[in-house]
């Protein structure tokens, strides 16, 4: 057997390298008798994508359980996943734009994401439930929400980035997954304040509606004994007047964090 063995020029990925020699017309007209042989290399990468998908979709799961679990809510948690595609795409672009290849520190900078970028809408998303249940409306709650979450969010956020700019200049092999982490949480952290907090009203719309439509009562028949099922009437509620938030999220008489009596 003939083997022809070629090594890679620095700076060059593999699946580049690979586009480029099957756009060879020698590759295109080879004949029958010469066959395409993966590297042990290549085997393990296809692995790794494979498994890569499955820890992907496990940890998806196992972060709305949680969710779950912590909101006692199914629709909320909702709200919150939605900022795990928003960091992807930043992570994807950010490898695009630095031309780095989607190797397996890019992956496991990915999967970094996934567990980082959720706290900027958790702290949306808790504000905004602990204020309606102190009386706000759910458009002021939103609005105040945003204006006490933003200093922590950006903070955070910034700090984070901070500590991997240092890893994605440098020479190594971590360079793709500072890039990664860095995009996703650049992009995760400017869409999250505008996007959450609108799925936030919308899923909100979705969930009151189903409870409207759906909630019933029991009234029994005092006179047959017989029970019957009848949709609930609203109830008429008066909210006594909740003075406005501060910046800071903070405000004389009225604590967030707490419910009243």
């Amino acid at each position: 057997d003939v083997q022809i063995v070629a090594s890679l020029r620095p700076g060059v990925a593999f699946s580049t390298a690979e586009d480029q020699i099957h756009q060879l017309p020698a590759f295109k007209n080879m004949p029958s008798t010469v066959k395409e042989q993966l590297s042990q290399d290549e085997e393990a990468s296809q692995e790794l994508f494979e498994s890569f998908l499955v820890s992907m979709g496990a940890a998806v799961l196992l972060i709305y359980a949680v969710l779950v679990l912590l909101f006692v809510d199914f629709i909320q948690p909702l709200t919150i996943m939605v900022s795990l595609p928003l960091s992807i795409t930043g992570a994807l672009l950010g490898l695009v734009w630095t031309h780095q290849a989607l190797g397996t520190m890019a992956l496991i900078g990915i999967l970094m994401l996934m567990g980082l970028v959720t706290k900027n809408a958790i702290l949306l998303v808790d504000f905004c439930l602990m204020a309606m249940q102190a009386g706000l409306s759910r458009d002021l709650a939103v609005v105040q929400s945003g204006k006490a979450r933003m200093r922590p969010i950006l903070m955070t956020t910034f700090a984070m980035i901070s500590g991997m700019v240092p890893v994605a200049f440098a020479s190594g092999e971590q360079g793709p997954m500072a890039v990664a982490v860095i995009g996703g949480l650049l992009t995760s952290t400017l869409f999250t304040l505008v996007v959450v907090p609108v799925v936030f009203t919308l899923l909100d719309d979705v969930k009151q509606f189903f409870v409207r439509r759906f909630s019933t009562h029991v009234s029994v028949d005092r006179t047959g004994g017989s029970r019957t099922l009848a949709q609930s009437q609203p109830v008429a509620t008066v909210h006594s007047p909740v003075p406005a938030l501060h910046p800071s999220g903070g405000q004389s008489g009225w604590q967030p964090w707490r419910k009243r009596p």
